[in-house]
Formats: C-alpha cells, sequence, structure tokens
C-alpha cells in the first residue's frame, strides 16, 4: 500500500462545492493588477516579488495588518512608485550582496530598522535578486517582456517560459510553483497570453498540501508519517505530497470545469485564513486573517462557517483537521 494517495471520491465531492464558487466582482481591483498601466514596471515588480516569495510565514507587518505575500507585493509597488531605478536589473545586479540584504531587512519593517524586521533568509533573497536580476540584463536587454516574447506565448518548447525561466536559479523549482504564480499574475494582468495552457502546472504551496491533507483528498496510509505530519516534525522531502496535489488540482479542475488558475486562488487563500495552522473556521469559528482572504475572494453572502464544512473530513474528525503540511526547507515556495 502507497504511503500517499488520492482520494477520488472526497475530489469529487469537493469538485461539486467549488463548481459553485464565484469570484467577487471587484476581484481584479485590487492594487497589485492596478498599480500601473507599464506592462514592463508591473512586470518586472511580479518577478521579483515571486523570485523571493518563499518559506514567508512570519513575514508580517502589524502596522499594516500585511503578510506573505500582500507584503512583498506592497513593498515593491511601492518601491516603484518611489524609487523605480531600484528595480532596474542594470542597477540590482551590481548591488554588493550583504548591502542589499540589509536594505532588504529595513525595507520589511515597521519600524525601517533592522531589529524589528520580520523577514527571514534575507541573504538567500538578496542572492537571487541580484541572480534574476544579471540574466534579466544580460540576456534580455533588462526587460521581463523580452524574456516573455522570447517565449512566444508557449509554456513548453524549445523556448518555452517553463525552460527560460528554470535558469534563474530562485525558479528553479522542477514542480513549478514560483513559475505558476509569475504566469497566474501576468494572465490575469493581460501581460501574456498562453497559447498552451493544457501544459499549465498546477501551483502547489504549504497551504494547498495543508489543505488537501485536511479536507480529505489527500489520505496518509502510513500512520509514523500521519504522526510527523502532525507534530510538524523536519522531512527530508516533499516532493511526493506535492505530486499528488497536483493530482488533486488536475482532477478538480476537470470535475468543477474550473481553471487550475482559478482553483489557485481559491484554495491558496482558503489555506491562509480560514484553514490556518493553528486555526480553522470550522472548529475555532475565526479566521487566521482580518478580513478574511477566502471571504474577501468570493463571493459569498456571510462567512459564519467554511463552505467546506461538513464535507472536509477535518471538520468533523481531529485527526485530520490536526493534520499539517510537512515541514520541509526549501526556497521553492
Amino acid at each position: 500500500m502507497k504511503k500517499i494517495v488520492v482520494n477520488i471520491k472526497q475530489c469529487e465531492k469537493i469538485s461539486e462545492i467549488v463548481k459553485r464558487l464565484k469570484f467577487r466582482s471587484n476581484f481584479f481591483d485590487k492594487e497589485i493588477y492596478t498599480f500601473t498601466d507599464d506592462k514592463e514596471m508591473k512586470a518586472r515588480v511580479y518577478f521579483y516579488a515571486t523570485a523571493i516569495c518563499h518559506q514567508t510565514k512570519k513575514l508580517i507587518s502589524e502596522k499594516r495588518n500585511l503578510a506573505g505575500w500582500d507584503y512583498l507585493t506592497k513593498v515593491f509597488i511601492e518601491l516603484f512608485k518611489n524609487e523605480p531605478a531600484f528595480l532596474e536589473p542594470k542597477n540590482l545586479k551590481l548591488m554588493d550582496k550583504n548591502k542589499l540584504t540589509t536594505r532588504l531587512k529595513i525595507l520589511f519593517s515597521d519600524y525601517n530598522d533592522l531589529e524589528h524586521t520580520t523577514l527571514e533568509r534575507a541573504e538567500e533573497r538578496a542572492e537571487f535578486l541580484i541572480g534574476c536580476a544579471k540574466i534579466l540584463d544580460e540576456k534580455y536587454s533588462g526587460k521581463v517582456l523580452n524574456l516573455l516574447e522570447k517565449s512566444n506565448g508557449y509554456l513548453i518548447n524549445n523556448h518555452g517560459l517553463y525552460k527560460l525561466l528554470e535558469e534563474f536559479k530562485a525558479y528553479s523549482d522542477p514542480l513549478k510553483k514560483k513559475s505558476g504564480v509569475l504566469l497566474d499574475f501576468l494572465t490575469t494582468s493581460g501581460i501574456l497570453k498562453i497559447k498552451d495552457p493544457e501544459n499549465f502546472a498546477p501551483i502547489v504551496d504549504y497551504h494547498m498540501q495543508r489543505i488537501f491533507l485536511r479536507i480529505g483528498c489527500i489520505e496518509v496510509n502510513d500512520e509514523i508519517l500521519r504522526r510527523k505530519l502532525m507534530n510538524f516534525e523536519k522531512i527530508d522531502s516533499d516532493e511526493e505530497f506535492r505530486t499528488i496535489a497536483q493530482e488533486v488540482l488536475t482532477k478538480i479542475s476537470k470535475l468543477s470545469r474550473k481553471t487550475l488558475i482559478e482553483l489557485d486562488p481559491i484554495f491558496w487563500s482558503l489555506g491562509r485564513s480560514c484553514c490556518h495552522i493553528k486555526t480553522t473556521l470550522c472548529y475555532d469559528k475565526v479566521c487566521d486573517k482580518n478580513p478574511c482572504t477566502f471571504y474577501t475572494f468570493m463571493d459569498l453572502n456571510n462567512h459564519d462557517k467554511c463552505v467546506f464544512e461538513n464535507t472536509c473530513k477535518g471538520s468533523t474528525d481531529e485527526n485530520y483537521r490536526s493534520i499539517l503540511e510537512p515541514n520541509v526547507e526549501t526556497h521553492f515556495y
């Protein structure tokens, strides 16, 4: 018996609920989509922010009530507005890594100092940014749009975007999570039109893994492994979990008739707010984020209970509700 398997019947049940979900009419009115009409600068903000979007559980701004991805993009949008030269690859590639590390820590501090920064692994992120800028400047004349143009809109071919992005260390994940997030924002904002959407790799991060484990779409048959997940013990690799989560997303996409890009914000926002690490709406009757990310995304009359409640195994079984995503060290997400 395999240690980890897809529960097809549970995927079918969840798909019936997903099929009825709709995004709010103002979903695309967010600043991340509207901060500029300049496609190149918008693409750079997406490219850089996504490149360093990993291991952000502790990345929080209490003053702004922002966390993780929202905090990252807000900082890069402000850099675009106040210091656009910072985002120029020809400038960024020449920055000293130690100085950039310090600058990043200060940028992600409520008090503009090193002591109060919540940005972890800042040196690694600085290295990624410099590496991204170097390749952009030397191979694509400093333009993300030139990188996109070289792909001719294809994800997989001789110059497909997935292959082109692999050259950047920040985007080297074999399961293409960061690449998927970048493509999501490029397509949603109208910068890119993908010609082979059937080759889009489902986006899987730790929120996704936790959701599918708790909801019961992924079953863990090995009791030792299940205990490690429940206790959040370190494991060597989560690649098997992520691969199976991609299978789950592909299955739900087909059954619900929603694209993989549409499914990402649904399950990501659910894991970010309603079904967080320590807080679950079904049990604690409160979301981890205020306002709840899922509720601000989805067109719901109220949010007194999770839309998956009772269908989700975790809502009625503590053994599922207590399970956590694999605890691994990674820069892939």
